[in-house]
């Protein structure tokens, strides 16, 4: 979990562990397949490489620090503008493909602004909802 996970291991307690390997897969779903597919879809290749630097930049400096300030600011806010739609997207898929669509829609719907990201909320909320 160390390896995919920005928080330290050390500090949860097992389910505490699987809730963190949980929030990851839904985010990184997101990121890592319907994005790509999405921007694929809308531009091509051009779409699916511009957005995957845009996504790499963010990972690489899109932090709040004094060393990365003003251009990590301005390519997290790019990277949150491109998942916009993907994020949502990838909910949806999530409810859909629960087994529980109204419940996991439900929890989407009443939690996903909860988050401190504007996206990630989308799919961990509606992953939340279908696990109950």
């Amino acid at each position: 979990v160390s390896m995919i996970v920005g928080r330290n291991p050390d500090a949860l307690d097992e389910a505490g562990v699987a809730r963190a390997a949980l929030e990851s897969l839904a985010e990184n779903t997101s990121d890592g397949i319907v994005a790509p597919v999405f921007w694929g879809a809308v531009a091509g290749l051009p779409g699916i490489a511009a957005y995957k630097m845009i996504n790499t930049l963010d990972s690489m400096i899109g932090h709040r620090n004094a060393r990365h300030l003003h251009f990590g600011w301005a390519s997290a806010r790019l990277d949150d503008l491109v998942n916009l739609i993907p994020a949502r997207a990838t909910g949806v898929l999530f409810a859909l493909a629960s087994g529980k669509p109204c419940a996991a829609g439900r929890v989407m719907l009443r939690d996903a602004r909860r988050h401190r990201s504007p996206n990630a909320g989308w799919p961990e909320a509606a992953m939340a909802g279908a696990l109950g």
